[in-house]
């Protein structure tokens, strides 16, 4: 028969697992996202946007051996794809907009039918066509507790809108960016401090 220490026994106590949940949890829906392209901050995305992602971080590794087995050392990092998934309205309009984004950076070929002259604006320089993505979380008071800036942001892709006889859904597509660098930066929440509306307008 094996007999156990008490050391051996999970302490759990639960009131102290409810006192560790006393915070609460993240709601990923609590967010606003601002678009910021070439052409400046487009305040309509604000509820256009309906899903995204905080960022991610992968390192690059090579593998080093001191003795024993290989050792994988970080020397770079790489940056995760931003996706943002976004509402059409009647027109269009958000497509086009992203589109547009993407043809200043490589060529306005989609919307210039003499690109078989050569007629058609060629690719443009880095500082021409990156932009800035912020991405607000708020708490279920809606008080702002974080803000993420995505900085030198381009579409790398935008994606096809499917569409079907079969039914009416909503219109809405997904648009992959790359970024250089992004910045996060924590709001402190007093307590008691009184709820702030979520959306807010810079």
């Amino acid at each position: 028969m094996v007999r156990f220490k008490k050391d051996d026994l999970m302490a759990f106590n639960i009131n102290d697992f409810q006192a560790n949940l006393k915070d609460g949890f993240a709601f990923t829906d609590h967010f606003e996202c601002e678009v910021h392209s070439p052409y400046g901050l487009d305040r309509d995305m604000h509820f256009k946007v309906i899903s995204t992602n905080l960022p991610g971080k992968s390192a690059q590794t090579t593998d080093y051996k001191f003795h024993g087995p290989l050792r994988k050392v970080p020397y770079s990092y790489i940056n995760n794809e931003l996706t943002l998934t976004v509402l059409c309205s009647p027109d269009y309009r958000e497509r086009d907009y992203f589109l547009e984004w993407l043809d200043l950076a490589v060529g306005d070929t989609r919307v210039n039918d003499k690109w078989f002259a050569g007629a058609y604006k060629k690719v443009s320089y880095y500082n021409e066509y990156i932009g800035r993505i912020l991405i607000k979380n708020y708490d279920k008071m809606g008080r702002k507790v974080r803000e993420t800036t995505f900085e030198e942001c381009f579409p790398l892709n935008v994606n096809e809108i499917q569409l079907s006889w079969a039914d009416s859904a909503i219109g809405q597509f997904t648009v992959g960016l790359q970024y250089y660098a992004f910045h996060e930066r924590k709001v402190s929440v007093e307590p008691g401090s009184k709820t702030s509306p979520v959306l807010e307008t810079t």
